[in-house]
């Protein structure tokens, strides 16, 4: 009777096994289906808006590319950019300052330096300041700058790569664009931390005083990456190599450092201009001017993975460090719905990050907490059909799609 009792149980736990792994099979199964009906859903959205976009321009090109990382989605998609993948590399622009900020960040939670400190005070057990006292740094407003306001683009330091150099100034730069002009008479030339800032010091340049208002300027960036190396003893694009890249697994990420570093590596996506009357290829370029604000080479998967990591305390900054970089956000503009902080910014619908522009290449890298999600948008054109109004329309329909696509992780 025992053993007819014994039988009884081992066939019905029997009878339940194969029943249970059906089960799992089936949840299984419906798992993936509503990963590849959400992928679906997504591709057709970049698709349509893609092509709704690119209607009224005859000879337009390039294309869109995303990369998920949600519980819900982990995923890649792609129109109109041929064969690329998610390990397929590209500029990732002023991105890079998410990389710059964590670093200058890392060696505050580090005790090597303050943020609140001004960039003449001394480093931290060192005696020497964070900013060298030579001429190629006295630039205007010095002693009143500080690390936090260079983080958050409020020292009023001159941006010399995106404006000309005021026309009283006088020969041989008055009314030209610094970096523009050299690299026009030498392609190959490559700048230096000194020679940028000796040219803000020499024409005393700057965009307003410290602290009074939001002003971005990727020559602040570019003297942060000054203060990094002063710091850290290392050069910046190894400082970030080591301490950020490697350790996060960023296989495929690196900083262009060397004028000739003109080209990408294989496999990558070429980069466009499109003027209205052509398509101009414009993947070659040479960023040592650039180093610290806009110099970095990745993939969509890399800087997925970068953002994820960073936001969530992951990526060798603390959690604690990371809200401070959050805490710190304001307003870009009175009443902007916009924030920036400590090399973060805040865009409503799509989370924290930066966006970037680097000819050819426009790019959305931000974090939702709400969705868990990390995603980066891409294109590989800009629209300069109309100058600087065209590129800046097609900048707001990108975070538009880029808005209606993370959307669906809602469903």
């Amino acid at each position: 009777m025992k053993q007819k009792k014994m039988y009884r149980k081992v066939g019905m736990r029997t009878s339940i096994v194969p029943a249970l792994i059906i089960l799992l099979f089936i949840i299984s199964c419906s798992d993936s289906g509503r990963h590849n009906l959400l992928q679906y859903s997504m591709q057709q959205i970049l698709q349509s808006d893609w092509r709704d976009y690119a209607s009224d321009k005859p000879g337009f090109g390039g294309g869109l590319a995303m990369q998920i990382r949600s519980p819900g989605c982990d995923c890649f998609i792609s129109t109109a950019m041929g064969d690329a993948q998610d390990y397929s590399r590209f500029r990732c622009a002023s991105t890079t300052k998410t990389f710059t900020a964590a670093a200058i960040m890392l060696l505050h939670q580090q005790g090597l330096l303050d943020i609140h400190d001004s960039i003449t005070a001394p480093i931290p057990g060192a005696g020497v300041p964070y900013v060298p006292d030579i001429p190629e740094y006295d630039i205007p407003y010095k002693p009143q700058i500080t690390i936090r306001m260079l983080l958050m683009h409020r020292a009023g330091v001159f941006d010399l790569a995106n404006t000309d150099i005021p026309e009283d100034k006088g020969p041989p730069y008055g009314g030209q664009n610094y970096i523009d002009h050299v690299k026009d008479s030498d392609p190959y030339h490559q700048f230096t931390f000194d020679e940028l800032l000796g040219v803000v010091a020499a024409y005393q340049l700057s965009d307003c005083a410290p602290g009074v208002r939001y002003q971005y300027s990727n020559t602040g960036y570019t003297l942060l990456g000054k203060i990094i190396e002063q710091v850290s003893g290392q050069s910046y694009n190894d400082f970030i190599l080591d301490n950020l890249i490697l350790p996060n697994g960023l296989i495929d990420t690196f900083p262009v450092k060397n004028a000739h570093q003109t080209t990408l590596p294989w496999p990558f996506v070429p980069g466009y201009a499109y003027t209205g009357d052509a398509l101009i290829d414009v993947t070659e370029d040479n960023l040592t001017a650039n180093i610290a604000e806009g110099n970095l080479v990745t993939t969509p998967y890399d800087l997925a993975l970068w953002c994820e990591k960073l936001m969530t305390g992951d990526a060798g900054l603390t959690t604690a460090t990371v809200n401070l970089m959050m805490a710190a956000a304001e307003p870009k503009e009175e009443d902007s719905t916009s924030l920036y902080g400590l090399g973060l910014e805040y865009i409503p619908s799509l989370g924290w990050g930066h966006s970037g522009a680097q000819q050819g290449y426009l790019t959305n890298m931000y974090y939702d907490f709400g969705k868990k999600a990390s995603c980066v948008l891409f294109a590989n054109v800009w629209d300069v059909s109309d100058g600087l109004t065209s590129l800046e329309a097609q900048a707001l329909f990108m975070r538009q799609t880029n808005k209606k696509i993370t959307a669906q992780l809602e469903s």
